[in-house]
């Protein structure tokens, strides 16, 4: 888990994006941080 300060509030949008990652399957939550990673132009196997 991520420490964050007490009186963080994530936005709604982010909430959603949260939530539908948290409903994959665990292979398919690596999958999707993956390409997010690639998709801001860093490899994450160099």
């Amino acid at each position: 888990m991520v420490p964050v300060p007490a009186n963080y509030k994530m936005t709604r949008e982010a909430n959603i994006v949260l939530t539908a990652l948290q409903r994959l399957e665990f292979s398919q939550q690596i999958t999707v941080l993956g390409n997010a990673v690639v998709d801001m132009g860093v490899d994450p196997l160099a």
